[in-house]
């Protein structure tokens, strides 16, 4: 039970550092000086130990076993690829990261799509 309650704080924490980041990225934080593309991605790596420039490289699906490793479950799967394009979007266009981080947004949407999809096609 104790255990539970742990990955349940957990989880939450996530969602609350995604959260706030993605509403630092948008402008929509009481702080002063919106960050940066590479802060946002400093502070994934500081407090979610989610390193982008590695994850770049990986394939989607060592990435999806790498999240779900650290708590991350649909919810916060999805918020993650939102706060990934809407960084992919604040990069300028002349950002050679810009579209990789798009594509790793894209790419990681569908993958978490597909495996938390729960239809039962035997009861159709």
């Amino acid at each position: 039970m104790e255990q539970r309650d742990y990955l349940k704080r957990q989880i939450e924490q996530i969602g609350i550092v995604l959260g706030g980041l993605y509403n630092r990225l948008l402008g929509r934080s009481p702080e002063t000086g919106g960050p940066t593309v590479r802060q946002i991605c400093d502070e994934l790596k500081e407090k979610l130990d989610i390193d982008i420039e590695s994850y770049l490289a990986f394939d989607t699906d060592t990435i999806m076993e790498k999240l779900q490793a650290k708590g991350f479950d649909y919810t916060l799967s999805l918020q993650l690829t939102t706060l990934l394009s809407s960084m992919a979007d604040k990069l300028p266009a002349d950002n050679p990261r810009k579209q990789e981080i798009r594509t790793l947004a894209t790419e990681l949407s569908v993958k978490v799509q597909e495996r938390y999809a729960t239809i039962d096609i035997s009861l159709l």
